[in-house]
């Protein structure tokens, strides 16, 4: 089972793809657990699946892991649910848990929306002071020039200044580090695939976890992985699922 993050005590939120969309999403064993299920696993969520008529890479992604045993490879299938079809299987499942979990869930998707929000705030802010700089430009542009062609040339410059600082700004809303929840998930992502490699090559966990860190910083070209660009956070949780030592 997961270890809860610390935004989120009751059940670990993992940032995923489904369907082809960056998703918010929970493990369903992890789920299955929280809500003190006593059926099979295996056979609770296909029967939720079924009860709750969800569709895969719509509301949840099916992955299979490979699980290298002395006995031989063994697989095993892992569902991320969507946070609102988790929500959903909670309320069904008539635990005594269901309640804490509808409501944890309604809270993760309010501060999510809120969240999302405040970027679109800080986004239009940034563009109304650009916008109200090319004003004032070209404003004082027009008060000293009164030749049109001198004009039309003086636009064009502020125009281009303008653009180049909108790119500017551009490069670095997409260049901003990684916030302390993304670099918690990261590290926590990190060390757990460090501890899973080390069990499957026979080698201590003291050497596997700073390996897994050092690939991780060798791939995205950083010295350490806290220099890692937010916009390229999911790409960093993709690759720790696959590194390989």
């Amino acid at each position: 089972m997961n270890t809860p993050t610390q935004h989120s005590p009751l059940i670990q939120i993992i940032p995923s793809h489904i369907g082809g969309q960056e998703a918010n999403s929970v493990n369903a064993r992890d789920l299955h657990d929280g809500l003190n299920v006593s059926k099979d696993f295996s056979g609770w969520i296909k029967a939720q699946i079924r009860r709750a008529d969800l569709e895969e890479n719509k509301d949840f992604a099916l992955l299979t892991q490979k699980d290298e045993q002395v006995s031989g490879a063994k697989y095993k299938k892992e569902y991320l649910l969507t946070i609102e079809s988790a929500k959903h299987i909670a309320m069904m499942s008539q635990s005594k848990k269901a309640k804490a979990y509808r409501d944890h869930f309604i809270k993760i998707e309010r501060d999510y929306i809120a969240q999302l929000k405040g970027n679109t705030l800080a986004l239009d802010g940034i563009k109304e002071e650009l916008t109200a700089h090319i004003d004032t430009r070209l404003n004082a542009f027009e008060e000293k020039f009164d030749s049109y062609q001198l004009e039309h040339k003086r636009a064009g410059f502020y125009l281009q200044k303008a653009t180049a600082v909108i790119d500017t700004a551009t490069e670095v809303i997409q260049n901003l580090p990684l916030d302390k929840d993304q670099l918690k998930v990261l590290r926590q992502e990190a060390t757990d695939q460090g501890r899973i490699l080390a069990n499957k090559i026979g080698i201590s966990s003291e050497s596997a976890i700073p390996a897994v860190f050092i690939k991780l910083n060798k791939h995205f070209d950083v010295s350490s992985y806290h220099e890692i660009p937010r916009e390229r956070y999911y790409a960093a949780m993709s690759f720790l699922r696959t590194v390989e030592l």
